[in-house]
């Protein structure tokens, strides 16, 4: 169906509803100009985008398929047949679909590992001594390890304390009763 078998269509189903020209343009808001033209199969008085608008509305005022009209218009517009138009629509929802799939995935790994560097722990602490020692109250047994999120005060140090930074530098310490303070990027989880 070409574009003057469409107009002549247009024409037709206003006829058959029983509407003059001006009806349908109060109703659908389009110019009598413009639905004289379509129904003559002129339609090259607008862009694409404002011509299938145009039917949109007409196929609404008449009780006619929307999708239906503006498949043929744009089978029209290209040169080919209303189903290539179709191929073309299903091959654009499935690459968006694949894309979106990709893009959702990737936001997920991105999260997990924003999550995972904002929730590690400046450093950590090791009791290397042969007696339990007391950090910020809570005890930590010989050979225990804690993660360190803040400044934290250690007390009852009668051997060695190993600090362990992320960047992997490691501090001894053989001092009783100190204060840790590290500085770095993360909070506690």
């Amino acid at each position: 169906m070409g574009w003057k078998e469409l107009g002549e269509l247009l024409q037709s189903a206003r006829v058959e509803k029983g509407m003059e020209l001006i009806d349908l343009s109060y109703e659908t808001n389009v110019s009598i100009g413009k639905l004289e033209a379509m129904e003559k199969g002129d339609f090259s008085f607008d862009t694409s985008f404002y011509i299938k608008l145009y039917l949109r509305r007409i196929a609404s005022v008449l009780d006619l398929n929307a999708e239906e009209l503006c498949l043929e218009y744009e089978s029209e517009e290209s040169g080919g047949t209303g189903e290539e138009v179709i191929e073309i629509k299903k091959e654009r929802g499935t690459v968006f679909y694949v894309l979106a799939v990709i893009l959702s995935v990737l936001m997920i790994v991105v999260a997990v590992y924003i999550e995972k560097v904002l929730t590690l722990p400046y450093a950590v602490l090791e009791n290397r001594g042969k007696q339990s020692i007391v950090v910020d109250g809570k005890p930590v047994q010989p050979g225990e390890s804690i993660p360190i999120y803040k400044p934290v005060t250690v007390r009852n140090n009668e051997g060695r304390v190993v600090i362990r930074e992320l960047s992997g530098r490691i501090i001894n310490v053989d001092i009783r009763d100190f204060g840790v303070i590290i500085h770095g990027r993360g909070k506690k989880p």
